[in-house]
């Protein structure tokens, strides 16, 4: 490691490296005791690399880590946002479920008002949890800020939409998914405006998700999978590319689309997207459980613990500084 100055930093002193390895130090993997293995090892019991755990415990870059400011009212943003958004888009799915099934039964129109008025409810807290973390420290990049409040205008915007195309339309006319006949146009105009919503969003959130992600010294060593903001861009690009098919090639409002190939194309195009999607916002969530130690208590940086414990001076040199103090009050 290279100073400020270009020089190279010193090496650690291997005692104070095997005083830490000397004591009892659980696996991160299984909570086997590593007690006396070497570094370079591996836990028998799950195979896990020591130093995975070691850097757990003692992180070589928390020293470069912003604090962050009021971090439980970060961390509980962070989960009122990915619980929000997990419980809006399965609303969503509920919804769509309860149609087919109705269609299958050739019953009426599902009784869908409450879980429409959850999912719209969810949209606007995810939206509000978004707004609690927009500016977790002073170490950000300009446009980390404006990418959240972005991303809640996003939230907001589909909240709105969800507000008018569940509880509003769909309660007195059938959607596409289930009708025999080609719905308004005006239905699909609203689901574009929900997949600009989507890609605000994830365009927001990019780069202050990868922000607190890098706060974990296990992603960092490569033992956690990050979930990339590419792989969200493409699953919502599917979303709207079957959207977007439909508005340029779908036939005029009240025409048979029973048996329609390009129905079933552009079905299945939104429902892979919407799935990947839902999978995307999953692994977030398991990222959200394991940030939640380096957001609420900054871990350990090397310099920490292996600090050299303070030497005393020894008796005769206090003394010696005693009696030169004096000599020097007697001048």
């Amino acid at each position: 490691m290279a100073e400020a100055d270009g020089n190279l930093a010193p090496p650690v002193r291997p005692q104070a490296l095997a005083r830490e390895l000397s004591g009892d130090l659980p696996c991160i993997g299984c909570s086997y005791n590593l007690r006396g293995l070497s570094v370079r090892s591996l836990c028998p019991e799950c195979g896990l690399a020591v130093r995975a755990t070691l850097l757990s415990v003692v992180d070589p870059h928390a020293t470069e880590l912003q604090p962050i400011h009021h971090p439980r009212i970060v961390y509980s943003g962070l989960v009122l946002w990915i619980i929000s958004s997990i419980g809006a888009v399965s609303c969503t799915w509920a919804i769509r479920l309860m149609e087919y099934v109705a269609v299958s039964a050739n019953a009426g129109h599902p009784p869908t008002g409450t879980l429409s008025i959850c999912a719209v409810t969810l949209w606007i807290c995810a939206g509000l949890g978004v707004l609690t973390f927009c500016r977790p420290h002073d170490a950000l990049p300009r446009w980390a800020t404006p990418g959240v409040f972005l991303a809640a205008a996003g939230y907001f915007t589909i909240a709105a939409v969800n507000y008018y195309m569940l509880i509003v339309r769909d309660n007195s006319q059938q959607t596409l998914y289930v009708t025999s006949q080609a719905p308004e146009i005006s239905r699909t105009l609203l689901r574009i405006i929900e997949d600009i919503g989507t890609f605000a969003i994830i365009l927001g959130m990019s780069t202050l998700w990868g922000i607190f992600q890098s706060r974990s010294v296990l992603m960092r060593s490569g033992r956690l999978d990050r979930q990339s903001a590419p792989s969200m861009y493409a699953a919502a690009g599917i979303v709207a590319a079957g959207d977007l098919l439909w508005l340029a090639a779908s036939p005029p409002s009240g025409a048979s689309i029973d048996g329609s190939m390009l129905r079933l194309i552009s079905q299945s195009l939104v429902a892979v997207g919407s799935m990947l999607l839902s999978v995307g916002l999953m692994a977030i969530l398991l990222d959200v459980v394991r940030l939640k130690k380096v957001i609420l208590a900054m871990p350990l940086s090397l310099d920490q613990v292996t600090r050299p414990e303070p030497v005393s001076p020894p008796t005769a040199g206090i003394a010696g500084l005693g009696g030169s103090g004096g000599a020097g009050g007697g001048t």
